[in-house]
């Protein structure tokens, strides 16, 4: 019996990854990989080992020089300059309407105090709606001493209203808020919108006649407020105090809140440049509705303020609670879109 053995240098040479039906066929896992086939016969002739090259894919991306955009703009060939006749600052007041915005503060606070409440699980239902009964007015008359104090320190340079804040302010920086109202109100004060021709100052301003700061009662302290704080600290409710020196804001308060059917939009009056994602959620807690399904606005808007794109569309009822508790850094369960709060 004889056996016959083919030459090693006489044997075809196929490549081992790809299937002997299609060797010139890539499968889907190899161009996915970034793999390139070599054939074994063209491996041999360049003396190489590998059979495969793995190819990096990057995304690319664009970066400018900074100096070289400062260039540009320096040079007037890009950006935006205001025109010299219009570079004079031209104050635009924006009167608040003080019951809406104390009656909005008091709606989003009882209905996020009372479900959490309810939550602890710590008291009945009975007592824990006693509680929130006694601890909301308290929280809204301090929000209110706190926006005027803010308010006071702004109009003492902007001498044309300054009469309506006379009264020497009851707030002191020790008190501290809630945060998403601390927040509000350390913002609720005077910006410069950017994108547009004419350099306004918008400033908000209390209405003629308002007593007692805006509160709902003349007799407030604030060792009566504080006496709540431990409250705030068992529900996991961060405060902070409001700095009223400063007098910068930005114009979260501006939006134009709509309610169309069934839900809120909230439009900007200014260029979109103008309003960040945080705004939109901080103007978001203080959406309401009337009975006849209007929207409540906290401030009364000019005949004059343009209509620009909506910010935050088709907001719901009750995300007011859910973005409270996403300001107050709450646990993602009690704030992300899956999860339902009603008041």
């Amino acid at each position: 019996m004889s056996t016959s053995y083919q030459s090693a240098s006489k044997r075809p040479r196929t490549d081992a990854l790809v299937s002997v039906k299609d060797s010139n066929a890539p499968s889907k896992n190899d161009l996915a990989l970034g793999f390139v086939r070599r054939n074994t016969d063209d491996v041999m002739a360049d003396d190489s080992s590998e059979e495969l090259i793995a190819r990096t894919f990057e995304r690319l991306s664009l970066t400018i020089d900074p100096m070289y955009v400062k260039g540009l703009i320096d040079s007037n060939i890009i950006g935006f300059t205001r025109p010299v006749e219009r570079r004079r600052a031209t104050v635009r007041y924006y009167q608040i309407n003080v019951e809406n915005f104390r009656a909005t503060i008091a709606n989003v606070t009882e209905g996020y105090i009372k479900r959490k409440l309810y939550e602890s699980d710590t008291m009945t239902f009975a007592q824990a709606d006693a509680e929130v009964a006694a601890i909301v007015p308290v929280i809204t008359n301090a929000c209110m001493a706190a926006l005027y104090a803010r308010l006071r320190t702004i109009h003492t340079q902007y001498q044309q209203y300054a009469g309506r804040f006379g009264t020497r302010p009851s707030y002191t920086k020790d008190i501290e808020l809630p945060l998403p109202l601390a927040d509000a109100i350390q913002n609720f004060a005077i910006f410069t919108p950017l994108g547009i021709e004419e350099n306004y100052l918008c400033v908000p301003l209390f209405p003629e006649n308002v007593q007692n700061e805006g509160r709902s009662a003349q007799n407030w302290n604030s060792f009566d407020y504080e006496s709540y704080l431990p409250v705030f600290q068992s529900l996991n409710i961060p405060v902070k105090s409001v700095d009223t020196r400063s007098k910068l804001g930005t114009p979260w308060w501006t939006y134009k809140v709509k309610f169309v059917e069934d839900h809120y939009d909230l439009r900007c009056i200014f260029p979109d440049r103008n309003y960040s994602g945080h705004s939109a959620i901080l103007a978001s807690i203080f959406a309401r509705q009337d009975d006849n399904g209007n929207a409540i606005p906290i401030i009364e808007h000019l005949a004059d303020d343009a209509d620009y794109p909506v910010r935050m569309r088709e907001v719901p009822d009750g995300y007011q609670l859910k973005a409270f508790g996403a300001l107050c850094h709450a646990p993602c369960e009690e704030w992300s879109q899956y999860a339902y709060i009603s008041d």
